[in-house]
């Protein structure tokens, strides 16, 4: 898969959002943490 230079890159899950923005080229990506947002959230069962 190649990135472009300068494109986004969603990685989440239920806890935490990253967003990396492809500071290197399609070839040779270097990918940079832009946002990063966690949510607490606890356990649901007692």
């Amino acid at each position: 898969m190649r990135i472009d230079h300068d494109a986004m890159v969603l990685v989440a899950d239920g806890r935490k959002m990253l967003f990396f923005r492809n500071r290197g080229d399609n070839v040779f990506p270097n990918l940079e943490a832009e946002t990063v947002r966690v949510q607490d959230n606890p356990a649901a069962r007692e």
